[in-house]
């Protein structure tokens, strides 16, 4: 009695649709916790102001590369082509925001200002819903 292998999930449109909202989600739960982390436990102290240019530097290169990650996920979408190859914008998008919002963290327990933490935060989640898959 032979065994037939099931057929991969990109066959299956709903599985593939479902597998990219559990990694959306995945990703998006790690970054609040990021933010629940780095407000409880940060530390109180100066922070030089050139290390808050340090981050916003490869902050802006996170954002473009999720927006420009966005824009390729779309054109995907819209051909409701679902392989594992159209997830990849997706997911190079949504870690480019988790970035964001994890050099946020890292700026508020290193000690930096929580105005400037929260715009890390701000823009990582304003990225995030974006990046939405939507609903198929």
């Amino acid at each position: 009695m032979a065994i037939t292998p099931s057929p991969p999930s990109d066959t299956n449109p709903a599985i593939a649709w479902l597998q990219i909202r559990i990694v959306y989600g995945a990703i998006l739960a790690a970054s609040i916790m990021y933010v629940v982390v780095g407000e409880l436990l940060h530390q109180n102290g100066p922070v030089s102001p050139s290390l808050l240019y340090a981050f916003l530097m490869p902050a802006l290169v996170f954002a473009v590369v999720a927006l420009l990650q966005r824009a390729a996920f779309q054109a995907n979408y819209e051909r409701e082509q679902v392989t594992a190859s159209a997830r990849k914008p997706l997911i190079v998008g949504v870690a480019g925001c988790e970035a964001i919002v994890l050099l946020g963290f890292v700026y508020r327990f290193m000690g930096g200002a929580p105005k400037f933490a929260y715009g890390f935060y701000a823009v990582g989640f304003f990225l995030f819903l974006l990046l939405y898959p939507g609903a198929r």
